[in-house]
């Protein structure tokens, strides 16, 4: 089976090939994300593509991979939104993607940011980088002891995000 896999890059790019060894599929990779602009660039004999978050898999990519002979669509994301499921399902096309992702894996950069956020870090090290080490009024955060923290949802991304 041959595969095109959008978005890439390098550390998957080796983990994919890894992951490979037990199939020995041919598989192709890009950085690119996938566009209408560039759907074309789609290595003879696709059987099937892996898509990104950004990738824009429209009714018009959807009718071109049909017209090529690509049999599957997935995306490596939990989300689809970037895939037009009803030009999907009417060429045939089940989408797969990734309904479980690591809800550890979110609410840890979730939690992350919001640190970021409360302390100021993107600001602290703009400055650090740019040599500037004076302490100015922006660097003053709150303290986490004085905030109240409100989670929306409790489905498994919230439940791990109120863990931390």
């Amino acid at each position: 089976m041959k595969i095109f896999c959008y978005g890439m890059q390098k550390p998957e790019i080796e983990i994919f090939k890894k992951s490979n060894e037990k199939y020995n599929f041919e598989l192709s990779f890009t950085n690119d994300l996938l566009t209408e602009e560039n759907m074309k660039v789609l290595p003879e004999g696709t059987d099937a593509v892996i898509l990104f978050v950004n990738c824009n898999a429209s009714k018009k990519v959807l009718e071109f991979y049909k017209s090529k002979g690509v049999k599957y669509v997935v995306t490596r994301t939990a989300g689809f939104d970037h895939v037009d499921l009803k030009a999907a399902s009417d060429l045939g096309y089940i989408v797969g993607r990734v309904p479980a992702y690591s809800p550890t894996a979110v609410a840890s950069l979730a939690f992350a940011d919001g640190v970021s956020l409360i302390r100021k870090n993107a600001y602290m090290f703009d400055q650090t980088r740019n040599g500037n080490f004076k302490v100015d009024e922006n660097m003053f955060a709150r303290e986490f002891s004085n905030l109240t923290i409100g989670i929306l949802g409790t489905g498994r991304i919230g439940y791990e995000a109120a863990k931390y």
